[in-house]
């Protein structure tokens, strides 16, 4: 009998270590900071030759997350090519059955730089299905080198007007066969969480439930380095005075390993489990 209820309690003991060890490893719920919501450049590469025009998509996949606004700023070489249009896309309108409000579009040839910011309206879910945010179209007006579509500066914010973390994959453009001459910034990169916050003017027919502007702001490095071929420096383009900003903090969750909390509370369970067969056996 008694060597029966020391293996019982042997037993017991190792039992409930594996069970402390599953729940201790049990995957935790994904929220938007663990999302693998992107933001990309399609086509990726595109091949034309001098005088053609082309245009690309800038295109989120949301990664099952609601996205509720997005905004960017795209770098190109302007001595290789020359911005017609940037328009909305179906993304945050979805198909246009939901009201939405462009809080900046600017183009500035000169400075080889476009500003996009959009958000929705009226509704208080936001979109989780990939769609194409905007469209830009482009005119090759120079034929020795091609040009990187840089994207930089990208927000894509949530239905609480807060910021995401978001992969980034740009573009690049080759003229008559030609890569950019300069190297570019990687393709891939990841935005941290960020707020965005901006002023829509003008009059919209829907109460907004969250509103989120593009207001940027460039480095001296980030001028640089997405313009190919181009020594000179150029002028940060300032946005315009928000007459009304909402600012909203971001949450950033702190990351946790459950893995070395397990090791630990299983290592102890052993040793208890060891003295105990010390003691009884």
């Amino acid at each position: 009998m008694v060597t029966s209820l020391k293996g019982i309690r042997i037993s017991a003991t190792v039992v409930l270590a594996f069970l402390i060890l599953g729940l201790l490893l049990l995957p935790a719920p994904i929220s938007a900071s663990d999302s693998g919501t992107t933001i990309q450049v399609v086509p990726a590469r595109v091949d034309v030759s001098a005088g053609e025009e082309f245009s690309v998509e800038i295109v989120i996949d949301p990664a099952g997350v609601e996205v509720y606004s997005g905004q960017y700023t795209m770098r190109f070489d302007p001595e290789i090519l020359e911005a017609l249009s940037q328009e909305e896309g179906d993304f945050l309108n979805e198909v246009g059955t939901v009201n939405t409000i462009e809080a900046t579009n600017s183009i500035d040839n000169e400075a080889g730089k476009l500003e996009y910011g959009l958000t929705r309206m009226g509704v208080t879910t936001g979109v989780t299905t990939t769609g194409t945010l905007s469209r830009v179209a482009f005119k090759v007006i120079g034929g020795d080198r091609g040009s990187y579509l840089n994207l930089i500066d990208v927000v894509v914010g949530d239905t609480d007007a807060k910021g995401m973390p978001v992969s980034i994959e740009s573009g690049v453009c080759h003229v008559g066969g030609n890569a950019p001459a300069s190297t570019p910034t990687p393709t891939a990169t990841t935005a941290e969480a960020d707020t965005p916050s901006s002023t829509v003017t003008g009059t919209v027919a829907a109460t907004a439930t969250a509103t989120t502007t593009v207001t940027t702001t460039t480095t001296p490095e980030q001028e640089h380095e997405a313009i190919s071929g181009s020594g000179e420096p150029v002028t940060p383009v300032s946005t315009p005075t928000a007459k009304e900003v909402k600012s909203m903090p971001v949450s950033t969750p702190a990351e946790t390993t459950p893995g070395f909390g397990a090791i630990m509370v299983c290592t102890g369970i052993l040793i208890i489990s060891y003295a105990l067969k010390r003691r009884f056996g």
